[in-house]
């Protein structure tokens, strides 16, 4: 398989500059290479640049407010107490991975790029695509195993 028959879908935090530039730039690599490659977003005040830098998006149903961004940024930076419950609603979580899933079976990726976007840490396990990650944060399979915070579906019930 050659780079050009490649086909990445990239799941960005468009309200979090550090990650969403991290994947956009790594897109645009990846792109120069020929591979496809596509965003796919919750919301996010960055969001624009994926069109300025010539990348395929779609936006995805529920979107993460500002509100609830920076309650996660403070569990990303560790000022959250330990145990500080993400600000999802079970539904809003359930309709984010049922988004993901759905967009994920549309596009067809060979692999997917996982940013700080929560609900793709359940849709792409459970879509049994390869995912590459540059975020060593509480979204990694390490810190939720060891309970380090709490999320309103049970994570002993998914495998990961």
């Amino acid at each position: 398989m050659h780079t050009t028959d490649l086909k990445w879908a990239f799941f960005s935090y468009g309200h979090n500059l550090g990650d969403f530039t991290r994947a956009l730039e790594t897109a645009k690599g990846m792109k120069s290479t020929g591979a496809k490659v596509k965003f796919f977003n919750h919301g996010g005040v960055h969001n624009h640049m994926i069109a300025t830098a010539g990348i395929d998006e779609e936006d995805l149903r529920p979107e993460l407010s500002w509100e609830q961004h920076k309650i996660i940024m403070d569990i990303n930076r560790y000022k959250a107490k330990v145990g500080t419950p993400l600000p999802l609603t079970t539904d809003q979580w359930i309709r984010m991975a049922e988004a993901d899933l759905e967009a994920l079976a549309a596009y067809q990726p060979d692999g997917v790029y996982a940013g700080l976007n929560l609900s793709c840490m359940i849709s792409i396990p459970y879509a049994k695509l390869p995912m590459v990650t540059q975020v060593p944060t509480v979204n990694c399979p390490a810190f939720i195993h060891q309970e380090m915070y709490n999320c309103p579906i049970p994570w002993k019930e998914i495998s990961l």
